[in-house]
Protein backbone atom coordinates (compact mmCIF):
# COMPACT_ATOMS: atom_id res chain seq x y z
CA UNK A 1 0.00 0.00 0.00
CA UNK A 2 1.46 3.36 -0.96
CA UNK A 3 1.64 6.01 1.72
CA UNK A 4 0.26 9.43 0.98
CA UNK A 5 2.76 12.25 0.83
CA UNK A 6 2.95 14.19 4.07
CA UNK A 7 2.13 17.79 3.28
CA UNK A 8 2.13 20.92 5.35
CA UNK A 9 4.08 24.00 6.26
CA UNK A 10 7.82 23.78 6.96
CA UNK A 11 7.51 23.88 10.76
CA UNK A 12 4.63 21.41 10.83
CA UNK A 13 6.43 19.19 8.32
CA UNK A 14 9.52 19.06 10.53
CA UNK A 15 7.33 18.41 13.57
CA UNK A 16 5.80 15.25 12.11
CA UNK A 17 9.12 14.14 10.63
CA UNK A 18 10.75 14.57 14.05
CA UNK A 19 7.82 12.76 15.73
CA UNK A 20 8.13 9.81 13.36
CA UNK A 21 11.91 9.58 13.75
CA UNK A 22 11.72 9.83 17.56
CA UNK A 23 8.93 7.29 17.89
CA UNK A 24 10.57 4.87 15.44
CA UNK A 25 13.82 4.96 17.41
CA UNK A 26 11.96 4.30 20.66
CA UNK A 27 9.96 1.46 19.11
CA UNK A 28 13.05 -0.12 17.59
CA UNK A 29 14.85 -0.01 20.94
CA UNK A 30 11.94 -1.43 22.95
CA UNK A 31 10.79 -4.01 20.41
CA UNK A 32 14.17 -5.72 20.63
CA UNK A 33 13.27 -6.46 24.26
CA UNK A 34 9.49 -6.72 24.18
CA UNK A 35 8.45 -8.17 20.80
CA UNK A 36 5.94 -6.87 18.22
CA UNK A 37 6.78 -3.40 16.88
CA UNK A 38 3.11 -2.52 16.48
CA UNK A 39 2.29 -3.40 20.08
CA UNK A 40 5.37 -1.53 21.31
CA UNK A 41 4.29 1.54 19.31
CA UNK A 42 0.85 1.29 20.91
CA UNK A 43 2.45 1.18 24.37
CA UNK A 44 4.80 4.07 23.53
CA UNK A 45 1.91 6.20 22.25
CA UNK A 46 -0.38 5.53 25.23
CA UNK A 47 1.29 8.01 27.66
CA UNK A 48 1.89 10.46 24.82
CA UNK A 49 -1.80 10.53 23.90
CA UNK A 50 -3.37 10.14 27.33
CA UNK A 51 -0.72 11.79 29.53
CA UNK A 52 -1.93 12.15 33.11
CA UNK A 53 -5.39 13.04 31.91
CA UNK A 54 -8.21 11.29 33.69
CA UNK A 55 -11.15 13.26 32.38
CA UNK A 56 -11.81 15.03 29.12
CA UNK A 57 -14.52 17.52 28.24
CA UNK A 58 -16.81 17.22 25.25
CA UNK A 59 -15.73 19.24 22.23
CA UNK A 60 -17.90 21.76 20.46
CA UNK A 61 -18.59 21.14 16.76
CA UNK A 62 -15.62 21.00 14.40
CA UNK A 63 -15.27 21.45 10.66
CA UNK A 64 -14.76 17.95 9.27
CA UNK A 65 -15.77 18.58 5.68
CA UNK A 66 -13.73 17.43 2.74
CA UNK A 67 -11.89 14.49 4.35
CA UNK A 68 -11.65 11.13 2.64
CA UNK A 69 -12.38 8.04 4.79
CA UNK A 70 -9.29 6.68 6.50
CA UNK A 71 -8.30 3.02 6.25
CA UNK A 72 -6.76 3.40 9.72
CA UNK A 73 -10.00 3.76 11.67
CA UNK A 74 -10.41 0.92 14.17
CA UNK A 75 -13.25 -1.53 13.46
CA UNK A 76 -15.25 -0.46 16.53
CA UNK A 77 -15.56 3.06 15.11
CA UNK A 78 -17.64 1.70 12.24
CA UNK A 79 -20.53 1.41 14.71
CA UNK A 80 -20.11 5.02 15.85
CA UNK A 81 -22.00 8.01 14.47
CA UNK A 82 -20.60 9.59 11.32
CA UNK A 83 -19.51 12.68 13.29
CA UNK A 84 -17.17 10.53 15.40
CA UNK A 85 -15.59 8.94 12.32
CA UNK A 86 -15.10 12.35 10.76
CA UNK A 87 -13.59 13.75 13.95
CA UNK A 88 -11.05 10.91 14.20
CA UNK A 89 -10.17 11.36 10.52
CA UNK A 90 -9.76 15.11 11.06
CA UNK A 91 -7.46 14.45 14.02
CA UNK A 92 -5.34 12.03 11.95
CA UNK A 93 -5.07 14.64 9.24
CA UNK A 94 -4.09 17.23 11.84
CA UNK A 95 -1.39 14.94 13.26
CA UNK A 96 0.27 14.64 9.86
CA UNK A 97 -0.14 18.32 9.00
CA UNK A 98 0.52 20.07 12.31
CA UNK A 99 2.33 17.39 14.30
CA UNK A 100 1.32 14.72 16.78
CA UNK A 101 1.41 17.01 19.83
CA UNK A 102 -1.06 19.48 18.31
CA UNK A 103 -3.45 16.69 17.27
CA UNK A 104 -3.28 15.17 20.75
CA UNK A 105 -4.26 18.50 22.31
CA UNK A 106 -7.30 18.58 20.03
CA UNK A 107 -8.16 14.92 20.68
CA UNK A 108 -8.08 15.35 24.46
CA UNK A 109 -10.92 17.84 24.23
CA UNK A 110 -13.01 15.60 21.97
CA UNK A 111 -14.18 13.11 24.60
CA UNK A 112 -12.93 9.72 25.76
CA UNK A 113 -14.32 7.65 22.88
CA UNK A 114 -12.78 9.91 20.23
CA UNK A 115 -9.50 9.99 22.15
CA UNK A 116 -9.37 6.18 22.28
CA UNK A 117 -10.27 5.85 18.61
CA UNK A 118 -7.70 8.50 17.67
CA UNK A 119 -5.01 6.68 19.69
CA UNK A 120 -5.72 3.39 17.90
CA UNK A 121 -5.93 5.00 14.44
CA UNK A 122 -2.78 7.06 15.01
CA UNK A 123 -0.83 3.98 16.05
CA UNK A 124 -1.93 2.16 12.87
CA UNK A 125 -1.10 5.10 10.61
CA UNK A 126 2.27 5.80 12.25
CA UNK A 127 3.15 2.11 12.13
CA UNK A 128 2.39 1.95 8.41
CA UNK A 129 4.41 5.12 7.81
CA UNK A 130 7.38 3.76 9.76
CA UNK A 131 7.24 0.49 7.83
CA UNK A 132 7.06 2.34 4.51
CA UNK A 133 10.17 4.29 5.48
CA UNK A 134 11.85 1.09 6.69
CA UNK A 135 12.34 2.63 10.14
CA UNK A 136 11.01 -0.47 11.92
Amino acid sequence: MAMEKIEGSGAAQSAIEADIARLAAEVKEKSAEEGSSREVLKQVMRPVVYGGQTQVKEQEGADNSGLAPSPYLPDYVNQAPEEVKLEVERLLDSAFRKGVDEAIKQARSAGPFVLDAFHDALVDKLYAEMQARKLI
